[in-house]
């Protein structure tokens, strides 16, 4: 039961990803799956929201904070970018 219950709770992490692809990323190599209606922002003042084929092209970021509700990453916020 206790860990139905953490499955279920929202939580961030932040690091570097170092590989991101439609189903999943890994975080600090750390493998997460992500949500079909994943949300990517970049961290600016007002948010702005970056398209998923943009990201997914990335196949990295530099600093990323995402966000975690039911296993799966259903927000990525883009810290910093690699260039």
């Amino acid at each position: 039961m206790g860990t139905l219950r953490a499955a279920s709770y929202d939580h961030s992490v932040e690091g570097y990803v170092s590989v991101i692809k439609s189903t999943e990323l890994y975080l600090d190599g750390q493998r997460y799956f992500i949500a079909p209606n994943v949300k990517f922002t970049l961290y600016t003042d007002y948010g702005r929201t970056i398209a998923r084929k943009e990201i997914l092209d990335l196949r990295k970021i530099e600093r990323a904070r995402i966000f975690i509700k039911d296993s799966k990453v259903y927000h990525v916020t883009v810290l910093k970018m690699d260039q």
